[in-house]
């Protein structure tokens, strides 16, 4: 009995940050430091990550957005602070930063290619936050509507940069904008200009000049 009372008894939590699994050990005895520290003091430095920023440290701005995923029935992803979220709220869930979505090294992923496409970043400091929320959202519902897309920015921030780019890049997600493009490429396709042999088609040679995202919506809806 003097054994068991003596006992320190101890667990582990178990989550994955961008596919790589962490364990941290948690004293069951008493209230350990890890299980209030959260996720941008302690997992993200502890792991290379510097891409989540941390402004405010009390969930109003936004930059430290990260996607966490859970398995219940099916995938549930969602948008959180990561300033906010302590690590006894991780247990057996995956968590996403920007690094994990895709890079200038690897490859961007289309939600970092099109935010810098439509010059929706100046200092860069919010950017990644906005990135993971509109990630987010697009895992929840590939094709949201503009109302949705503003709605899964209300808890992000910019003061440099203004928002109107930032929609404008994003807006090439929603279902009207795919609808639009998909008229443009079946129009630019079926040009009868092009169908007499008036002018050679430039994708003959290996050229195009239309936009890559184009040629991309074109093959996915055709």
């Amino acid at each position: 009995m003097a054994d068991s009372q003596n006992h320190t008894g101890s667990d582990e939590l178990i989550f994955f940050v961008n596919g790589r699994k962490v364990r941290r050990v948690v004293l069951t005895s008493s209230v350990n430091d890890t299980l209030i520290c959260t996720l941008t003091r302690s997992v993200c430095p502890s792991v290379g990550l510097t891409g989540t920023k941390l402004g405010c440290a009390e969930g109003g701005c936004g930059a430290c957005t990260v996607m966490l995923s859970r398995y219940q029935a099916e995938p549930q992803h969602y948008a959180v602070n990561a300033c906010l979220a302590p690590l006894c709220s991780l247990h057996l869930v995956a968590v996403t930063t920007v690094e994990g979505i895709g890079s200038v090294a690897r490859k961007l992923h289309p939600v970092q290619e099109r935010i810098a496409k439509s010059h929706g970043s100046q200092c860069g400091f919010c950017t990644p936050g906005i990135v993971m929320s509109m990630y987010a959202l697009l895992r929840n519902n590939p094709t949201p509507n503009m109302a949705d897309v503003e709605e899964a920015f209300q808890g992000n921030l910019c003061r440099c940069t203004g928002y109107r780019p930032i929609l404008e890049g994003y807006k090439t997600f929603t279902v009207s904008e795919v609808v639009h493009i998909k008229v443009f490429v079946l129009h630019f396709r079926q040009n009868r200009w092009t169908k007499r042999g008036l002018a050679i088609v430039p994708t003959k040679f290996g050229i195009s000049f239309t936009a890559t995202f184009l040629n991309q919506v074109h093959s996915a809806v055709l």
